[in-house]
């Protein structure tokens, strides 16, 4: 599990202006497992040796924000 809180010295995760334009933004990062980015959407499950697997990544990133939007107001 990730702390609640990351600090990071370089990058646009960096909370120093020097080193990130993103500085004073807000950031939240999403974990999510399948490699696509969160974007992949496939109706149907594919199958994998004795495994269906379902790929919504975009479901989850669409549920995410909305949780975020209605947490935080925004």
């Amino acid at each position: 599990m990730l702390p609640p809180q990351i600090i990071s010295p370089g990058g646009y995760l960096s909370t120093d202006p020097a080193n990130s334009r993103f500085a004073t933004w807000t950031k939240v990062i999403i974990m999510y497992c399948d490699g696509a980015q969160h974007q992949g959407h496939n109706d149907d499950p594919i199958a994998y040796k004795d495994a269906l697997l379902y790929f919504r990544g975009a479901d989850n990133t669409r549920s995410h924000l909305k949780w975020l939007q209605q947490k935080y107001q925004i």
